[in-house]
C-alpha cells in the first residue's frame, strides 16, 4: 500500500462551527442512503468536545427528521465512571443528544460501567455487540462492521481510548477491552473498541479541530508510515473509507509539504 492510500480523505472547513454543520449534513445523508438499501443503520459515537458540538446540533436541528427507530447507536469508548459523572461519555451523549431525540431506548447501547470489575464490564459490552451483529458467542477475531464509526483525535494522537502504551492497542482478537490512559488523563480506567473493530467500519469519520492537533495532522499526512508507529489514530487503516472533517486551525497548509487528496469546503 503506497502513501497516498495510507492518507485519509480531507474535508477542510474555516472554523469549528462550519465543520460541525458539514459533519451533521454528511451523517444525515449517509443514514438516508444506507437505509435506502437495508432496514437498520449502526453508528458508534465518540466522546470529546467536537463530537459534543455535533450531537448538540443533531439534537436541536434534526430531532424529528431522522428515522430514529431504524438507527442503533453504540459508544466507541467510555471512562470507567458512574453514568452521571461529568467526565462520562454516556452522560455527555445523554444530555447533548439522547434527551432531545425520539430514539427508542433499546436502540442505544451504552457501556455498563456499573458492572464490576472493569474486565466484566468490557466483556458484557463485547457480548452485546456480538448479539447485535449476529456474531457467535465465544468467537474470537470476528469483527462487527458498523455503518459509521465516529472518532476524535487526542492531543497525544490517541483515538477512542487506544493509547500508545495500552495493551488494547495491539489486540486482534477482541471487540472490546479495558484500556489504561496515561496518568495525567482524567479517569485513567477506560473501556474501548479495539483497533480491528474501528478499522473494519464501512466508513470512519474523524472530527478534528484546534491548533493543538497541527503537529499530529502534519505528521500523519507527510509521513503516514512513521506516524503509525507513534500515534494510535494513524494506525486506523486507510483504504478509502477514512475521512477527516477538519478545521483550518488543525490543518495549517503553510506547514505541510502535501496538498493533494484534499477538499476544501
Amino acid at each position: 500500500m503506497d502513501k497516498a492510500e495510507l492518507r485519509p480523505r480531507l474535508y477542510i472547513y474555516p472554523d469549528n462551527k462550519t465543520l460541525i454543520q458539514a459533519a451533521a449534513d454528511h451523517i444525515t445523508n449517509k443514514i438516508k442512503k444506507v437505509l435506502g438499501e437495508k432496514d437498520i443503520f449502526s453508528m458508534a459515537l465518540a466522546g470529546g468536545n467536537t463530537p459534543k458540538g455535533l450531537y448538540d446540533l443533531l439534537g436541536t436541528r434534526y430531532p424529528k427528521k431522522m428515522p430514529w427507530r431504524q438507527i442503533h447507536l453504540f459508544i466507541g469508548d467510555e471512562r470507567y465512571l458512574p453514568k452521571d459523572h461529568p467526565d462520562s461519555n454516556f452522560n455527555m451523549i445523554r444530555k447533548s443528544l439522547l434527551s432531545k431525540i425520539p430514539l427508542p431506548p433499546q436502540n442505544f447501547n451504552p457501556i455498563q460501567t456499573e458492572i464490576k470489575p472493569i474486565e466484566k464490564a468490557a466483556k458484557a459490552y463485547e457480548e452485546r455487540v456480538k448479539i447485535f451483529f449476529g456474531i457467535k458467542k465465544g468467537s474470537k477475531g470476528v469483527m462487527p462492521q458498523f455503518d459509521l464509526m465516529l472518532l476524535g483525535l487526542g492531543n497525544d494522537g490517541h483515538t477512542a481510548s487506544l493509547f500508545l502504551e495500552s495493551g488494547a492497542l495491539k489486540d486482534k482478537e477482541h471487540i472490546v477491552l479495558p484500556s489504561l490512559a496515561p496518568p495525567d488523563f482524567p479517569a485513567p480506567n477506560r473501556i474501548t473498541f479495539t483497533l480491528p473493530v474501528i478499522s473494519n467500519a464501512k466508513e470512519i469519520m474523524f472530527l478534528i479541530s484546534g491548533k493543538a492537533k497541527q503537529d499530529i495532522v502534519k505528521s500523519i499526512l507527510e509521513e503516514p508510515e512513521k506516524a503509525a508507529k507513534r500515534y494510535p489514530a494513524a494506525m486506523v487503516l486507510h483504504t478509502g473509507r477514512v475521512s477527516w472533517f477538519i478545521d483550518s486551525e488543525a490543518f495549517n497548509r503553510t506547514r505541510l509539504r502535501i496538498d493533494e487528496n484534499t477538499k476544501k469546503e
